[in-house]
């Protein structure tokens, strides 16, 4: 599917004649000119930009920050509803937050009174997850229609998708390769006849995988690129996929077509500048798309230049270089040794200065936002000129550098024309004027920061104690769990458990194994497309106790649900009867919630739970030929 990278010299004629290489129409003296060869110059709608200036007009200092456990590795809003903030770490957790209401005045609900010892932010945490443990999360990639979330990380074949309704673990999708994670945007959702599928590109080779999560036999696998692939995007309104290999060939596709897309106004590469990338030998690492996707931008490295395109004709509209080489032209002692911090990220960790960052547009298109050395740049695409910069001193004071961005500030722009948005029209400002934060992580950090538009204090460090259901709680260390095997004759089934969660019910687990209390028991009761159950040393389910004899009670969290398959859970007979016996799940089963305490989850051996759940049974759900659990064993 390879397409001509220079052939056919001749420019398309559908063509914008502001792109055309070499005489256009454009070009004739207006003395000269015809009415019927020379085609009306459309009047160009200049917007008011202090309408909209208001939406991004953020303090120059970062407002709120919170602290993680491990370091920040990438960042992602939904696009439908920016008000869910999700946010990967490099200890493979996976965590959900959401913005807080406001009132009118734009202040939060939460805190109108709170002085600044009391004062919890603009964020909202809600839920996490030990999606990927002890690897570092590369990806969080979000579907077009704001529903599912898929996770992806270093050297993780298995791929954890997300309801971004419920915010519930709904799928592990076990890969036959190692996906790419050479750049947080190496991967993409693709939607064909109403179905999301999932572009995913095999690490070091050029294969490209397109995989439909509801579906287990479905899978193409393309080689559009000779190389392996550096970042990869999909523009819905051309229902069209772009991508960008390591030597920075960029190709249009979609999985239907063998040639260019016939929705974009170009045949062969010669026609357009997406040679630009391989010609300064800079692939880019990030391609995003204007809100009307009839743009896109990029950034792209070693060059380190911003560069801006037409999608649709492929033609390079503005570029911008943010190279060292361009701020040493100019530089001031402020930028000297921010220069000097840049150069030692270059050196002591390229990956993240280079692989990670991003660069997003603000919902109507017309500025874009972009880490830099100096801070976070706001640029105007209308006059070229940066309106703010953002977190310099902080960036400087405190060693900082941000460079994945994130903008919640959804207003009903869209349904406003370009007619009535350079108008003055006070509903229309007022419809307009929102409380936008920018959610920013840094280098090598393990802190979340927000610039907003409020007046609350500066440098607001929150230390993650959040309010879940009335309760004060810490959230989960998810490095801080106990992994247990178990040994059965159908093969082995690794689990962790929540320590920090339940600790009573994990502590009676443990203890049980080590004292060799489930050694040659078998599984007792299994049901078809729900559950197996083990741990009854009389084996017939009426059986069993705690480590300290008699029954343990519940321990119910609000952070655990039965909301997705291979789940860990006592077993019981009623309200705080848990003894020795537990199941793992093998479907959803939310109405157990609050009825069996969760203590753990299956990290590896799922086949071997699906072998036991097809296990023939009798009529009392007790399997004809029987599974042993034959030994236990702590990992740590």
């Amino acid at each position: 599917m390879k397409r001509a990278v220079e052939e056919e010299s001749s420019s398309s004629s559908d063509s914008s004649d502001d792109d055309l290489v070499g005489p256009s129409l454009n070009d004739i003296p207006s003395k000269f000119e015809n009415p019927q060869l020379v085609k009306k110059r459309k009047k160009k709608t200049i917007i008011d930009e202090s309408k909209l200036i208001e939406n991004i007009q953020f303090n120059e200092e970062y407002g709120d920050s919170y602290t993680q456990e491990a370091n920040i590795s990438c960042v992602a809003l939904n696009p439908i509803d920016d008000s869910i903030l999700v946010a990967g770490l490099k200890n493979g957790a996976v965590k959900f937050w959401r913005k807080k209401s406001t009132t009118g005045d734009g202040k939060n609900k939460d805190n109108n009174k709170e002085d600044k010892e009391t004062y919890t932010g603009q964020l909202e945490f809600i839920k996490q997850f030990s999606a990927h443990p002890q690897k570092e999360v590369s990806q969080l990639i979000i579907d077009i229609d704001g529903a599912r979330l898929a996770s992806i990380a270093k050297n993780d074949s298995n791929v954890k998708i997300f309801d971004l309704i419920t915010l519930d673990m709904i799928q592990v999708l076990n890969l036959n390769f190692i996906p790419s994670t050479r750049s947080n945007y190496v991967s993409c959702w693709y939607k064909s006849r109403n179905t999301n599928h999932l572009v995913i590109s095999e690490q070091d080779t050029n294969k490209i995988h397109i995989l439909n999560p509801d579906d287990d036999d479905f899978e193409i696998i393309k080689t559009i690129h000779r190389n392996p692939l550096n970042v990869i995007n999909y523009n819905p309104k051309y229902q069209c996929i772009i991508s960008a290999d390591i030597k920075g060939i960029v190709e249009y596709w979609t999985p239907q077509e063998e040639n260019t897309p016939k929705s974009v106004q170009f045949k062969y590469k010669s026609e357009t500048d997406l040679l630009e990338f391989a010609k300064n030998k800079s692939p880019p690492s990030c391609i995003n798309f204007s809100p009307d996707f009839e743009t896109f931008v990029s950034i792209s490295y070693p060059d380190n230049c911003i560069r801006l395109f037409d999608f649709k004709s492929g033609k390079l509209l503005k570029s911008y270089d943010e190279s060292i080489k361009a701020y040493e032209k100019n530089e001031t002692n402020i930028q000297l040794k921010l220069i000097n911090s840049e150069r030692k990220l270059y050196i002591d960790d390229p990956e993240d200065i280079l692989k990670q960052g991003n660069i997003i547009f603000d919902e109507s298109g017309k500025f874009l936002l972009f880490g830099t050395l100096l801070g976070i740049k706001i640029l105007s695409l209308q006059t070229n000129k940066v309106i703010r910069v953002l977190g310099t001193s902080d960036q400087l004071q405190l060693n900082l550098r941000f460079h994945q961005l994130a903008l919640s500030n959804k207003s009903s722009i869209s349904n406003f024309s370009m007619e009535m948005l350079s108008s003055n029209n006070s509903i229309l400002n007022s419809s307009l004027n929102k409380v936008p934060i920018l959610i920013c992580s840094a280098v090598n950090s393990d802190k979340l920061y927000l610039f907003n538009t409020l007046q609350t204090p500066r440098h607001n460090d929150i230390d993650l104690t959040v309010k879940v259901k009335g309760k004060k709680q810490k959230p989960v260390a998810v490095n801080k769990s106990s992994k247990i095997i178990l040994h059965t004759t159908l093969g082995d089934i690794k689990l962790k458990l929540f320590n920090e969660l339940v600790p009573k019910t994990t502590e009676n687990f443990i203890k049980l194994c080590e004292k060799g209390y489930y050694n040659s028991t078998i599984f007792h009761r299994v049901i078809k497309t729900f559950m197996i159950q083990a741990g009854d040393p009389l084996g017939n389910g009426t059986g069993g106790e705690s480590y300290w004899g008699g029954y343990i009670k519940d321990e119910f969290n609000s952070l655990l649900r039965h909301s997705k398959p291979f789940m860990v859970s006592m077993a019981n007979s009623g309200p705080n009867t848990n003894g020795s016996q537990f199941f793992i799940t093998t479907e959803k089963a939310p109405w157990l919630d609050n009825k069996h305490t969760i203590f753990g989850e299956v990290t590896d051996g799922f086949e071997a739970v699906k072998s036991i759940e097809d296990i023939e049974t009798d009529s009392d759900d007790k399997p004809l030929d029987q599974v042993i659990l034959l030994s236990t064993s702590l990992e740590d």
